[in-house]
């Protein structure tokens, strides 16, 4: 990893860590005030809360680390690569070791029975956390390939900071990322959902709103592909009919939404 992704690291996770105990406190008041504390749907959305932030922190390292490397005057080994991978990866499962020891503490015993096995509980994140080490290992070879390309040099979009000095994020790193991954899905013949998913970023792309803004976008377009590659069982349908709430009620969609999203949420057995 690169020693500016490091120096990012430990804010970006007392940052999301913070909007994490938030939510999952939100959860648990709200559990408790219907009477479902400990029950089913208590703890799915909690394991989603978990697994949201995980991935919102690979996301960024992510993006963090291509515009370090997009700045070298060299470009990285292959060993670079690999070491990257073990460290995100050990990094990803170090966050999912943190949602379930707070799984343990509310979900193994609810006012003193014991409602849930250690066994469930580990079997629970190991179904959270699989499809994020698999996305990582994929999302490292696409970075080598992007690379190698010259696309992480090309991009020349508006460099942006949020939540305070978290981490600058290039909106043009994003959008060429979810291009390639775009280029990738055509060798799964979905020839409609290439299609509208061009479409769909296209038009976030060229959109004359604030870069805050496009750049949510831009996240929520590039969520919808990495989850289109995916097998239908290890996709997350919650978030994507949130990716869908958000993209389809954006003013400046509006009328893309209305021509493209039937098509793409069909794909995704969401319509």
């Amino acid at each position: 990893m690169h020693n500016y992704t490091r120096l990012q690291l430990e804010e970006l996770k007392v940052c999301y860590h913070k909007e994490r105990e938030k939510e999952w406190a939100k959860l648990d008041s709200n559990a408790e005030l219907a009477g479902r504390y400990g029950g089913n749907t208590h703890s799915s959305l909690f394991y989603e809360i978990g697994e949201k932030y995980v991935n919102k922190l690979v996301d960024e390292l992510f993006r963090i680390e291509k515009i370090a490397l997009s700045r070298e005057q060299s470009k990285p080994s292959e060993s670079y690569f690999a070491d990257l991978n073990k460290e995100i990866i050990e990094f990803a499962k170090d966050e999912y070791k943190v949602v379930c020891s707070e799984a343990r503490k509310i979900f193994k015993y609810v006012r003193g029975q014991l409602v849930c096995s250690e066994d469930a509980i580990i079997s629970k994140i190991q179904q959270y956390e699989n499809p994020t080490l698999e996305s990582i290992n994929r999302r490292i070879k696409m970075l080598q390939e992007e690379l190698r390309l010259g696309i992480l040099q090309s991009s020349t979009e508006t460099m942006i900071h949020v939540s305070g000095d978290v981490g600058v994020i290039n909106t043009g790193v994003i959008y060429d990322s979810v291009k390639v991954k775009i280029e990738k899905l055509k060798e799964s013949n979905q020839t409609e959902l290439v299609n509208v998913l061009t479409r769909l970023i296209e038009t976030v792309k060229n959109s004359t709103i604030k870069e805050e803004d496009k750049l949510e976008q831009m996240e929520n377009v590039d969520f919808l592909v990495e989850q289109s590659v995916l097998p239908p069982g290890k996709r997350n349908r919650g978030l994507i009919k949130a990716a869908e709430g958000f993209l389809s009620t954006a003013a400046n969609l509006a009328t893309i939404w209305g021509q493209i999203g039937q098509a793409i949420m069909k794909f995704f057995g969401a319509s």
